[in-house]
């Protein structure tokens, strides 16, 4: 930053600080960042800004940042709004990806969104031609938006983010599968059942492809097996067959019990909704693999055992 830019960005803290209005301030450098409440601001012939260190204390252990080498200084208000001082929009979304961090962190979820909301704006404008800040901008607000209980928000984030992966790392990638398995269970949370079926075979084509026989094929056969199921009664024997196939894949698997048992829980309810003999019999098979999981007097398990009698 400009010495004139880095007076004007310490005047508006102080003037702001004196009304209280400062909660918390970024400041970016080539050797790193920081960010926290301010002790106290130094104007003059040198910039400084003093943060409150570990003890939460002012005075105590704070933390004096020289200014002379700033990139830029984001400073957030107490009502909310943010300015952003200096001219490099890649230390801006630096910043920005810093505060929703901390605000993630401490779970404070609502006001972390609008935060993504900016990167995602600065992605499309002065990074825009970057796949990965845009990427990654989509991402962080797409989990954001499934915190928030917003699935339909969460996936309109992931849809976009699926091709920039593809285009990134190729349509095999564990990055790429991870979106898509992001996206499908976005759908499901949504209630949108018949495009995350869509969204899942497309998963489950790539990882038996990239990854056959192992535990995210198995897992990536039920999540078809499971979101068929909920589609209706047309795809209950294609379900029928993941399950069993999920099943059969995972059974060799160390530390894949767990899954294995509601697999056949779930291979069972499918039983009872359609109809069908076997379900007294997966539940059976449901209440072998939770006993040995979670032991015979688990509440889980116990319950599975009064479907199974």
């Amino acid at each position: 930053m400009r010495p004139d830019e880095i007076s004007a960005a310490t005047t508006f803290i102080a003037n702001q600080s004196l009304t209280g209005n400062v909660e918390r301030v970024a400041v970016m450098t080539p050797q790193g960042s920081h960010e926290g409440q301010l002790a106290r601001v130094s104007l003059g012939a040198s910039f400084s800004l003093a943060f409150v260190g570990p003890s939460g204390i002012p005075g105590m252990d704070d933390v004096v940042i020289d200014l002379k080498d700033a990139t830029a200084i984001a400073v957030l208000l107490a009502d909310r709004t943010k300015r952003t001082f200096g001219n490099d929009p890649k230390q801006q979304f630096l910043a920005l990806q810093d505060r929703v961090g901390a605000l993630y962190d401490a779970k404070r979820f609502t006001e972390a969104l609008p935060v993504a909301d900016e990167m995602v704006e600065l992605a499309r404008g002065p990074l825009a031609g970057s796949i990965s800040y845009l990427a990654g901008a989509l991402a962080n607000r797409a989990e954001l938006q499934r915190l928030l209980q917003l699935p339909l928000e969460a996936a309109a984030s992931l849809r976009e983010v699926v091709p920039l992966m593809q285009q990134a790392f190729g349509a095999n990638h564990p990055n790429t599968r991870q979106t898509l398995r992001n996206l499908g269970n976005a759908l499901a949370d949504a209630a949108e059942f018949e495009e995350a079926l869509v969204v899942f075979r497309d998963l489950l084509e790539r990882t038996e492809r990239a990854a056959p026989k192992t535990m995210e094929h198995a897992s990536d056969l039920a999540g078809v097996a499971a979101i068929g199921a909920r589609v209706g009664s047309a795809h209950f024997r294609e379900s029928e067959r993941m399950f069993r196939a999920a099943i059969a894949n995972a059974s060799g698997v160390d530390g894949a019990g767990l899954s294995v048992a509601r697999w056949w829980r779930m291979l069972g309810d499918l039983n009872e909704r359609a109809g069908w003999s076997d379900a007294k019999t997966c539940y059976a098979m449901a209440h072998a693999r939770f006993s040995a999981e979670l032991g015979p007097t688990h509440a889980v398990t116990l319950e599975v055992k009064a479907l199974a009698d």
